[in-house]
């Protein structure tokens, strides 16, 4: 409970918004009413220009003008709010409205989205889309419900890839011994096992500052997250494994979602699928670019046709077999995909 306290007073304090810390409780009715207004506040820990909010603005501004300005989109990112599991929780217990963050992390509440983080899952992005959009995201949906969230859609950071500071990496035996990065996820964490490495979870916030100081020596994750972060400062070597898929659930509370009228409810969930596709092509469209921003700062880019791919999947093939419990969902996964 104090935990929870703290995170509101912190909310109230750094946003100064009336709505939110006057008495405007979230799922209680506080707008979608002649008159009134409610303001649903989003955050995410990416960067200003980063493509989650580039899509949340686009979202916000049709959700204004199509809610005759009934329902107000407002958006914080670069971590204003806390990390990613921090504002998970607040959105669970109504502190927050809305959060667009790794489904990775949201697995503390539905612990079959941990499956979406197995390696080799998917093998391209239009796969991860058609499996999202279809039969697994509608299972993935009502397990998030149940817990209180309603997910307008599933956005992406992309495929991962690895970067350290210590040597070039080009195929699993690699791995062995470095300390790596990773979001508190057990699947995760059994991966960079697997690959003989040492996983070690790290906020996100915290990531630069734990590589400059040796804490960690490699980060698993996208081009856009290590540009965001300014990680090619802290890193040498990169390479292109696409180990895995990063989905991002875009959620908003359930009680907040249930007090808006029926309208404005098929509004959102209208709106929020049409910013899922265009927040993927916007990933997609400036992947190239970040790319390029890491090569011109002097990091050594080991490409797919450079690595043994075939060493990476076949070292982490075990974890499939260490979770079972995860069977349904990537058949689910690779159904939508056949």
């Amino acid at each position: 409970m104090l935990r929870i306290g703290l995170a509101l007073i912190a909310i109230c304090s750094a946003t100064t918004m009336v709505v939110a810390c006057s008495g405007a409780v979230p799922g209680g009715g506080n707008g979608d009413t002649e008159g009134q207004s409610i303001t649903l506040r989003f955050g995410h820990v990416a960067g200003e220009d980063a493509p989650y909010e580039q899509a949340l603005q686009g979202f916000a501004s049709d959700v204004e003008a199509e809610t005759d300005g009934a329902v107000v989109v407002q958006t914080f990112p670069g971590g204003q709010l806390g990390g990613e599991l921090d504002m998970v929780e607040q959105v669970e217990t109504g502190a927050l409205e809305g959060v667009v963050t790794s489904t990775g992390v949201v697995s503390a509440y539905v612990p079959d989205l941990a499956a979406l983080e197995l390696p080799y899952l998917f093998e391209n992005g239009d796969q991860a889309h058609a499996a999202l959009d279809g039969e697994l995201g509608a299972n993935l949906n009502q397990q998030l419900e149940r817990e209180g969230f309603v997910n307008l859609g599933f956005w992406e950071f992309g495929f991962k890839n690895i970067t350290n500071s210590q040597k070039p990496v080009k195929s699993a035996d690699g791995m062995n011994g470095l300390t790596m990065r990773v979001l508190e996820n057990e699947v995760l964490v059994d991966t960079y096992r697997a690959l003989g490495a040492d996983p070690t979870p790290i906020p996100f916030p915290e990531t630069y500052t734990a590589l400059q100081q040796g804490v960690a020596d490699g980060f698993e994750g996208p081009y856009i997250n290590f540009v965001d972060a300014n990680l090619y400062e802290v890193q040498k070597y990169l390479s292109e494994v696409a180990i895995n898929y990063g989905a991002v659930a875009f959620m908003v509370n359930a009680k907040t979602f249930d007090s808006l009228s029926d309208e404005n409810q098929r509004i959102l969930r209208r709106l929020g699928e049409k910013w899922t596709q265009r927040q993927r092509e916007i990933n997609a469209e400036t992947a190239g670019e970040y790319k390029q921003v890491v090569e011109d700062n002097g990091v050594q880019i080991l490409e797919a046709d450079d690595l043994d791919l075939e060493s990476f999947r076949q070292a982490t093939e075990s974890v499939y077999d260490k979770h079972p419990e995860f069977a349904e969902i990537v058949e689910l996964a690779r159904s939508s995909v056949n």
